[in-house]
């Protein structure tokens, strides 16, 4: 190593280092303009000497009395000074060494020296900096660039979220966390800016420098952290779904380690007290036996209006649709797609739709979590989804349904793997995924045709008008049904693994009857691992959706019926080719048979079937060119509604037949509409309506208004 006596200090072709924020003096600045890359190297690389020994050097003197040490150049002036610092020269030892210089070379100003000393002090601080932070990370805010914070930013964030307990994820769109919630329930919450920002102060502690040598931590700067949070290939792990009991992988391989598995995306937070039994190779009796364990478990509930015997005896389409449900969230990855609404209805109060809900809740995540209906208004609707979807949850149970329900929202929703929606306080779009089943409970709600046909129906009937009042003495589960759940979860949960453990040992088989429309994966997995335990009435009540959801009191299927109806009875002014409104138009007709529609009423109306004639004629217009099948005199014939033009009355409206679709059994015909004088008939009168022919509806009509006449 050079020192500041060497007569030349060669220039090895270094280029001269940055020294970042330091403070430095004009002159030092100067004075550095004239060193070369290896002239500051060897000033801050310099080794120390003692302030006494560079005193005595620097006077020395030989025989004849003359200075043993000419004067020094720029550089190894600098170099001088560099070599006190080092040695920890204090102020006032600089200061002796600076008058020696000054008297023995009188060339030397007093600013020069104090430059020279400075600009050593200067390259000395930035050295120990550079060789603090040559292992350490671009993180200095005042030092580093631009790229070096943010790729030292993204680092942080990627090394702080690998492993198996990551707190931050990709979830559709949006970079989501897991808090820790009071109540130990595991949930996402979508990052704002500002909780980005938290987030990675957290695992990206930045710095500024303090004088020459120290730093004090920083927050990250805002174009840093605005660049990340925006950046769209921030490599986070992506959150599939937060899964509270063993489930199955695509490849059939069970989790039931917990915490965050890679290759599924699923995040594993199960009750810390939950013990499930090991399930390893299973036999079909085995398999067997776990299905007999779900079915008496769940058969005191009436499915299907069947008693505790007869559904253990021979499990019917509700019971096997329930066990379905309770299986869908274990196999949800190997589904990897959406799934129907499940509705559990029910004629009466007390029936038990609402318990069999928690039942579920309580079997797949430990609690439960009954929501109120949704809101009858469409983006109320579509925020409360995407609200909901945000909790992760397996079950979306909405509680108490009821009315008519006619949604294009929820229609949607049911068959999207993933729903969007706009967050308040942020631009464009966000996505999540719908990884949720939803559930309906309630007592006969009624649904229009593209709900139904994405509904499991799983129907309660007790066949009693007070079903709370039933012996609990013949319950299987003596008490509280909900406790009795929580006590023996670990056992629910192994049969549930033994039954889809057996389909796949078994080869997977798909369902083998006919896939729900939209549904087809669920249908053919969930329905094949019920099949495969002997359990085959999956879906097998789909003919009879139409009628427990309301699908014969459909609105427009109610009013194309009683046109039709209408139409073939001579006493009615009502033809096939009639008006939108009139006395003798179908608004009348609708106002007669008090037939309700999903419509606006009159400002002035005077009825509950008084409707606003323009929300009729767009009602209608909706509706233009379908086919509807009707019932008439033991036949099932198929009709279309056809725009017919204007005419001085208004819009005109056509049924046109089409074809004679189905012969059915007169005891199996369902009325629809009602005939004028429908509330003058006895009961009597009323159930034989069904079964006349046309002759005999023209006799009793004629006899009810003489009836009525006289009366």
């Amino acid at each position: 190593m050079s020192d500041f006596e060497d007569s030349v200090i060669e220039d090895d072709g270094t280029p001269l280092p940055s020294l970042g924020k330091v403070r430095m003096s004009p002159g030092a600045r100067k004075l550095r303009e004239r060193l070369t890359g290896s002239d500051a190297m060897k000033v801050s690389n310099a080794e120390a000497m003692d302030p006494e020994a560079a005193m005595e050097r620097l006077t020395k003197r030989d025989s004849k009395g003359r200075l043993k040490i000419t004067a020094l150049a720029d550089n190894q002036l600098v170099l001088l000074f560099a070599q006190l610092d080092a040695a920890g020269a204090s102020d006032i030892e600089k200061g002796r060494v600076k008058r020696i210089l000054k008297e023995n070379w009188p060339e030397y100003t007093s600013n020069f020296l104090d430059a020279a000393r400075n600009l050593a002090e200067c390259e000395r601080a930035a050295a120990r900096r550079r060789k603090r932070m040559k292992s350490e990370d671009d993180n200095v805010i005042d030092v580093n660039g631009f790229d070096d914070l943010w790729s030292y930013g993204r680092d942080c964030l990627e090394k702080g979220n690998r492993g198996s307990k990551p707190r931050l994820f990709r979830h559709g769109s949006e970079i989501v966390r897991i808090p820790e919630m009071p109540t130990g329930e595991a949930r996402i919450e979508i990052l704002t800016q500002k909780s980005f920002n938290h987030e990675l102060n957290m695992h990206a502690p930045f710095r500024k420098t303090r004088g020459d040598s120290d730093y004090v931590s920083a927050a990250a700067p805002k174009e840093v952290a605005e660049h990340l949070f925006a950046d769209p290939a921030l490599p986070l792990s992506p959150l599939e779904k937060i899964v509270t009991v063993p489930t199955f992988t695509k490849d059939g391989k069970l989790i039931q380690t917990p915490g965050y598995d890679k290759a599924s995306g699923l995040l594993y937070c199960p009750d810390p007290n939950l013990t499930v039994p090991a399930v390893d190779k299973v036999d079909e009796a085995a398999a067997k036996d776990a299905a007999a364990y779900l079915v008496d478990l769940f058969a005191d509930f009436p499915f299907d209006g069947c008693s505790r015997a007869e559904n253990i005896a021979n499990p019917g389409a509700s019971l096997t649709n329930f066990i379905g449900l309770l299986l869908t969230p274990f196999v949800s990855p190997i589904i990897d797609d959406v799934v129907p609404a499940h509705l559990l209805t029910k004629p009466a109060p007390g029936t038990g739709a609402s318990l069999l809900a928690e039942a579920c809740q309580l079997v797949i995540d430990g609690k439960t979590d009954l929501r109120p209906p949704l809101s009858r208004n469409e983006d109320e609707r579509r925020k409360a989804l995407f609200t909901a979807l945000q909790t992760l949850k397996n079950f979306l149970v909405y509680d108490n349904v009821a009315g008519e329900m006619d949604s294009a929202t929820i229609a949607s929703f049911l068959t999207s793997r993933e729903w969007t929606d706009r967050i308040l306080g942020r631009t464009g779009e966000r996505t999540v995924r719908n990884a949720s089943a939803t559930v309906w409970t309630g007592i006969n709600p009624g649904f229009s045709p593209e709900l139904q046909r994405r509904i499991s129906l799983i129907k309660l009937d007790a066949k009693m008008a007070k079903p709370g009042e039933r012996d609990p003495s013949t319950f299987k589960v003596q008490g509280d049904f909900k406790s009795y759940i929580r006590q023996h979860r670990g056992e629910i949960i192994g049969a549930c693994l033994t039954l889809v453990k057996h389909w796949i040992q078994s080869g997977q088989k798909n369902a083998s009857d006919r896939p729900l429309a939209s549904f087809e994966r669920w249908h053919w997995t969930v329905g094949g691992i019920l099949e495969a335990a002997g359990l085959t009435r999956f879906q097998g009540n789909r003919e009879e959706l139409a009628v427990v959801t309301g699908g014969e009191g459909n609105p427009m299927q109610s009013l194309i019926q009683a046109w039709y109806e209408a139409a073939h009875d001579p006493l009615t002014p009502v033809s096939m080719e009639a008006k939108a409104s009139g006395e003798d138009g179908l608004l009348a007709l609708v106002a007669d048979r008090e037939i309700t529609l999903p419509l606006r009423l009159r400002r002035d109306a005077l009825s509950d079937y008084d409707y606003s004639p323009k929300s009729f004629g767009n009602y209608l217009a909706q509706a233009k060119d379908s086919t509807l099948n009707v019932e008439y005199n033991g036949r099932e014939i198929a009709v279309s509604l056809v725009f017919a033009g204007r005419g001085s009355g208004g819009v005109i409206w056509r049924l046109v037949e089409r074809q004679e679709k189905l012969k059915v059994e007169a005891s199996n015909v369902r009325r629809i509409g009602r005939p004028r004088g429908w509330r003058s008939m006895t009961d009597a009168e009323r159930d034989a309506w069904a079964t006349m022919d046309e002759t005999e509806r023209h006799a009793l009509l004629k006899e009810v208004r003489e009836r009525a006449k006289a009366a």
